[in-house]
């Protein structure tokens, strides 16, 4: 391995020259050399320092000692994915963080507030969710150590931290902390008119936006306004007295076809066509080859550079702005004969092959959670959140917040619903109290028109649920709910009168799995354990399945999961292998003693 020069492990701030030309092979010299640490310290250090590499799939002396570069690679897969547990995970990024504090390349631990000023400090103290008092913490800790004061807390100090943050900082976090923090610090000051002094922040932009808007645009941006009253015909009219109409698009359709607009023109603008020859739709559908060029080479850009040339891109967005040039050609437009059918062969080309069933990445995912012990522990999880937050004090905002997660699991498992019911779910249309005095939740009812298979849903809740839901409406929804407590939904986004989002509630459900259980299980593979869960007991009753997952057909269902019953089957197959087995053990030992007793004779 390559020595380390000894001005190196004393530097506190190295140069970026120097974070590109030490990998993990120098540090594990370093570490080797270490006057400060103990011989079970290094051989610790140097076999997460291995473990580390194993996980990036890369030798030790092609690791670079290089923060940015660790947080963009180290994190792009779950612990569970890399074959370790969660607290296996967590030490071998803490002795990562500590290798390379010993040169200089990692912010050193810093706890508590000791460093803060009293004004940062007031400041700090107005945070009421106990979760973001961390990424606060660091950011007034930046600003005080610095001597800055509250009101020169500008975008420009916040962009520098977030910078430091990066390059100094290892944690999944770190490309995404942006955003929280900044929402966090603008919720703290506009709690009370003491802080009139800071200024607002606003984090910096993740990606830079490829689209223009269409205001550079004005012919096409006049006919996208009449593509945009096309899509919802009935807008503003009778939608049955109308001639010709036809159903109404939802909002989100119409939103994601008319942005798929800018994106075509920005293609074509990105490859290399004059703007100002861009003026309608017909000049869209005409180039749509080159549009779809410039998103598949886009996607491509995205992958591992040995993959690029054999990857088969599919799907995604460029499924979407395929379809939408279909839809324009075909029924906006009214085109026929060989353009139509370009645009069609177009069109599939770029739609995803149909699969029939779970693919690999959902089915290695469920054969995970149903393993005995897995499965056990997250049938157990909402009981054991219940019993830890007996002895919690009550006004605990992250024990709230896990109590309600722990209730959204609590429901997939008694009614598996899908994330947008799951969230959407209010106390005072869906939880219905239908026993003798009103006392206990004992039915979960949404109308048809809330669900994807148009079915009204009238799902009874177990009696140890309800008394969980009521324990989370009664004790630890009001926390959630903030000061204003007008939510009527049963998980609101915090302080505010609004559901929680989808995405939130769904992120928030995948790492408490995570932590508690170390599995890798998203709301929607719920329902795939439901599923699994009633074959196993019940071989061949897809119509039960149906009925609780709310499928339209039960092709659908049996297409998805039959053989979900195979393990049941399996050891159906063994007993009677066993069965087999011994009777034929007994038969030839007789058949033995039968010519033993023959030739005695």
């Amino acid at each position: 391995m390559n020595a380390i020069p000894e001005c190196v492990a004393n530097l506190s701030n190295p140069s970026a020259s120097f974070r590109v030309k030490l990998t993990f092979a120098d540090l594990i010299v370093v570490v080797r050399g270490s006057t400060t640490l103990t011989e079970t310290q290094k051989r610790d250090l140097i076999s997460d320092l291995e473990a580390a590499a194993q996980i990036l799939g890369l030798l030790t002396s092609a690791v670079p000692c290089d923060v940015v570069w660790l947080n963009q690679h180290l994190f792009r897969k779950s612990a569970a994915a890399c074959g370790k547990s969660n607290y296996r995970f967590r030490n071998i990024l803490s002795s990562v963080r500590k290798a390379l504090r010993l040169v200089g390349l990692h912010q050193p631990r810093r706890c508590g507030e000791s460093e803060l000023t009293p004004e940062w400090i007031e400041l700090l103290d107005a945070a009421t969710f106990q979760p973001q008092r961390a990424g606060l913490r660091r950011l007034f800790r930046y600003c005080a150590v610095r001597g800055l004061p509250r009101s020169a807390l500008t975008n420009l100090v916040f962009e520098a931290f977030l910078d430091e943050e990066g390059a100094t900082r290892l944690s999944a976090s770190t490309t995404r902390r942006g955003a929280a923090v900044a929402r966090a610090c603008n919720r703290v000051i506009a709690s009370s008119p003491r802080f009139s002094d800071c200024q607002p922040l606003q984090a910096p932009r993740r990606r830079q936006p490829y689209t223009f808007s269409l205001k550079h645009f004005p012919d096409l941006q006049a006919e996208e306004a009449v593509f945009q009253e096309w899509l919802s015909p009935s807008q503003g009219k009778s939608l049955f007295k109308a001639k010709g109409s036809k159903r109404r698009a939802r909002p989100a359709t119409v939103k994601a076809r008319c942005f798929a607009v800018r994106q075509m023109a920005a293609a074509l603008v990105h490859m290399g066509h004059d703007p100002t020859a861009i003026t309608s739709f017909a000049y869209l559908v005409e180039h749509a080859s080159d549009i779809l060029d410039f998103f598949d080479a886009r996607a491509r850009a995205k992958l591992p550079e040995e993959e690029r040339a054999e990857a088969e891109i599919v799907g995604g967005q460029l499924a979407v702005i395929a379809e939408t040039l279909f839809i324009i050609g075909a029924h906006f437009l009214g085109l026929t004969g060989e353009p139509l059918e370009q645009l069609r062969a177009m069109r599939k080309l770029a739609q995803p092959r149909r699969k029939v069933g779970l693919t690999g990445k959902v089915r290695e995912r469920l054969l995970r959670l149903i393993q005995p012990y897995n499965r056990s522990r997250l049938l157990l999880l909402p009981e054991e959140v219940e019993k830890a937050a007996r002895k919690a004090d009550r006004t605990d905002t992250a024990m709230a917040r896990r109590f309600m997660l722990a209730v959204a699991i609590l429901i997939l498992l008694v009614c598996p619903l899908r994330m947008k019911n799951l969230a959407g779910l209010r106390l005072d249309q869906h939880l219905q109290r239908l026993g003798p005095g009103g006392r206990w939740i004992t039915h979960i009812v949404i109308a048809g028109t809330k669900m994807k298979g148009h079915a009204d849903l009238e799902w009874p809740v177990p009696p140890a649920a309800a008394r969980l839901l009521d324990t989370w409406i009664r004790v630890w929804r009001p926390l959630m709910a903030g000061e204003t407590g007008g939510s009527p939904y049963l998980f609101p986004a915090f302080g505010k009168a609004d559901s929680k989002s989808q995405a939130a509630l769904a992120e928030g459900i995948k790492k408490l799995i995570r932590r508690e259980i170390d599995l890798e299980v998203h709301p929607h593979l719920m329902r795939h354990f439901a599923a699994w869960r009633h074959l196993n007991r019940h071989p061949g009753q897809y119509e039960i399945v149906r009925r609780a997952l709310g499928h339209a057909s039960v092709e659908t269902t049996i297409a998805t999961y039959c053989g979900l019953e195979a393990e049941n089957a399996a050891r159906l197959f063994h007993g009677g292998l066993e069965d087999d087995t011994t009777e034929a053990r007994r038969l030839v030992r007789a058949k033995q003693r039968g010519k033993a007793a023959a030739q005695r004779r």
